[in-house]
């Protein structure tokens, strides 16, 4: 009797051993558990790069706008001289002069063109005559008032001098003259005498307006 229940109990005893075994060998493996020390290193490590990245470029930028700034700075300022009452009314003068003179060779080189094409113009000796009388007195007053010119004391001796304003307007005057008298040359003059005359006159006047430039 004692054998039989030390067999039953040997046998329930070892079936659960086998049990035991196979629940263990079934049962998944746990995985071990990250620390909290890795995971703050792994959240340290990783957003590094761009943090240095970030602070290159806000130190180029600031590197640029200090650049910028010094340039700025740095810049010397445009400077501009006030011109005085003396002068101001020179240079206004001047600038009449120049207009005066524009409009006095457009009416002396309009005069010589009628009057070669007077067949198709119908131009008249007397009025051509007329007009170039009349230009040439513009031009005589147009000197004087250039020597009447009030000069600031630095400019007076360029511009009464021998390439002065005034002495190219003395030698228009007498070019105008020259065109007039070529005008009323008789036959059998052809008008080259006059023509030569304007031609002259015409680089007369760009002297003229290069001096004043000047």
């Amino acid at each position: 009797m004692r054998n039989r229940f030390a067999h039953v109990a040997f046998a329930v005893l070892a079936a659960a051993v086998l049990v035991f075994v196979l629940m263990r060998r079934d049962s998944p493996v746990a995985e071990p558990e990250s620390t909290g020390t890795s995971t703050m290193v792994e959240a340290d490590l990783t957003p590094e790069p761009t943090t240095r990245a970030s602070s290159s470029a806000t130190a180029a930028v600031s590197v640029e706008d200090q650049v910028d700034s010094a340039a700025i700075t740095t810049t010397p300022a445009p400077r501009y001289e006030v011109l005085s009452p003396e002068a101001s009314a020179y240079t206004e003068g001047l600038l009449d002069v120049k207009m005066t003179l524009h409009t006095l060779v457009v009416r002396i080189s309009a005069a010589n063109s009628d009057w070669d094409n007077r067949e198709e113009t119908d131009a008249r000796y007397t009025e051509i005559e007329a007009e170039l009388v009349d230009v040439r007195q513009g031009l005589a007053l147009l000197e004087q008032v250039l020597q009447d010119q009030v000069v600031p004391p630095i400019l007076q001796d360029r511009h009464l001098g021998v390439d002065g304003p005034v002495q190219h307007a003395g030698v228009l005057v007498g070019l105008a003259g020259a065109v007039l008298d070529g005008l009323r040359l008789p036959a059998p003059d052809d008008g080259s005498t006059r023509r030569a005359a304007l031609s002259d006159f015409v680089n007369a006047a760009d002297v003229l307006n290069r001096s004043v430039d000047d």
